[in-house]
């Protein structure tokens, strides 16, 4: 684990990788970098670093971290690089928070990276808990997952919160849904969009910019406040075993649980321009019960 650094780091040790390069690093999991921060670590990857063509067999082809309870941290800062690193999940970045603990990204570029399967730029997967976590600035281009997700997956439970702000995704695409953000919610989570959020010419099968799953969500939130999508498709499958081709901006799909009195959509910041659909749902395509009743209470 870990074809650069593999790093175990607990009782309040501090660790920062500060202006490395990990090139044409090879694991199975964690191609350039494993690393497991617990009992109040903290570790730091500083802007001058650099992944280039890192794989790993399994997950996390730059990196793969886990982050274990509140008071740990793991925190990536402006201007790192992933580019060229491939892996079977989280083609860049694999990242697991455990038990509110703390995760930041700041202006860090993701550049060329694929998945095999799923998460092509990053997969960010929550666990127990409850925290603030926040992309700030970050860019995902040309990112790709055969299966799902092409720029960043997003799997939060418990009652985290993630925002997104001033990110993009350019040219980011998958064989199956969410081209550029795949979302898949449950259990009182929120995600917040906003302060010029950009998704452009992203494609997938369902969800060409956003793809959203709501599951045993009684009060989760996905909030839009500012951001533009713009030339995104949502492609016919002919391979697929579910219908294809919705959603050429966004895709939500919402089960029986979700409570629409909670205000939990507002898609309000919402800009949408010449997005594509084969079969239904150019700007926004939505499968709920009761969609009729429900729809009316959905901010747009």
């Amino acid at each position: 684990m870990g074809g650069g650094i593999n790093a175990y780091i607990s009782n309040g040790g501090k660790v920062s990788i500060q202006n490395s390069s990990f090139t044409e690093c090879n694991a199975l999991y964690g191609g350039g970098l494993y690393a497991r921060i617990q009992s109040g670590a903290k570790l730091t990857i500083d802007g001058l670093s650099k992944f280039i063509d890192c794989q790993a067999d399994e997950n996390g082809g730059g990196l793969e971290v886990y982050i274990h309870d509140s008071s740990s941290q793991f925190i990536l800062e402006d201007g790192l690089i992933f580019k060229g690193c491939h892996s079977w999940i989280g083609g860049g970045v694999l990242i697991y928070l455990i038990d509110s603990s703390h995760f930041q990204v700041n202006k860090v570029i993701i550049e060329n990276c694929t998945a095999d399967y799923i998460g092509g730029g990053m997969e960010l997967y929550t666990k127990a808990g409850s925290n603030e976590q926040i992309f700030y600035g970050t860019t995902f281009t040309d990112c790709r997952a055969s299966e799902e997700c092409g720029g960043l997956r997003l799997i939060i439970n418990e009652s985290y919160t993630i925002k997104l702000i001033n990110i993009s995704f350019s040219n980011c695409s998958t064989g199956g849904v969410g081209g550029g953000l795949c979302c898949l919610l449950s259990n009182n989570c929120k995600v917040d969009i906003s302060e010029s959020c950009i998704f452009s010419q992203c494609n997938a099968t369902n969800g060409g910019a956003i793809y959203i799953q709501m599951i045993n969500s009684t009060q989760t939130q996905f909030i839009i406040k500012d951001a533009l999508i713009i030339g995104c498709q949502a492609n016919y499958s002919e391979s697929k075993d579910y219908p294809t081709g919705f959603g050429g901006g966004i895709f939500l799909s919402i089960d029986k649980d979700y409570d629409v009195s909670s205000n939990g959509l507002n898609f309000k910041g919402m800009k949408i321009y010449n997005n594509t659909a084969s079969n239904g749902g150019q700007s926004l395509y939505v499968i709920m019960k009761k969609l009729q009743e429900w729809f009316g209470q959905i901010s747009l």
